[in-house]
């Protein structure tokens, strides 16, 4: 686990405690899996295409008041 997040290039460094933050999300993220809290790729990209679709139709509508 630790070489996997190490920065390999100058470009890639992070600021300091953007490292933990992402080992905390990474733990929480195996955490939910091990519960079987986790949706398929095709659903969840199937689903923020539909929220993203829903805000757009939202922004539309504000913008022909």
């Amino acid at each position: 686990m630790k070489g996997a997040m190490k920065p390999e290039r100058e470009g890639d460094r992070i600021y300091p405690g953007r490292f933990e933050e992402l080992k905390r999300e990474v733990m929480i993220g195996i955490e939910a899996s091990s519960l079987g809290e986790v949706v398929d790729g095709e659903t969840a990209i199937r689903e923020i295409r539909q929220k993203l679709d829903r805000r757009g139709k939202q922004s539309r509508s504000i913008l022909r008041l």
